[in-house]
């Protein structure tokens, strides 16, 4: 809901201070940012990973992901391949 909120912009720079406490998730704020990129700013593709959108320069979504610490995409993929082997 954050993202169509009129203080998105606020969320987006304010939220990695609660990632870097613990208080939020690093895909909670992904999702914000992926999501924003895609619905407020019409774009195409994907600044970490997480929207399904095209990844442009997977090394640099790999070092956004690390950044906030969310796992490289080859790693995230590891584990949903065993998630899904588990079920």
């Amino acid at each position: 809901h954050m993202i169509e909120s009129e203080k998105y912009k606020y969320f987006k720079e304010k939220i990695p201070e609660y990632v870097k406490k613990g208080e939020c998730s690093p895909r909670d704020y992904a999702m914000l940012v992926d999501y924003g990129l895609e619905i407020i700013d019409k774009k195409e593709y994907s600044y970490y990973g997480v929207n399904g959108k095209e990844i442009i320069d997977s090394t640099q979504v790999n070092r956004n992901r690390k950044s906030i610490g969310l796992p490289s995409l080859k790693h995230r993929d590891k584990i949903s391949k065993d998630l899904n082997e588990k079920k």
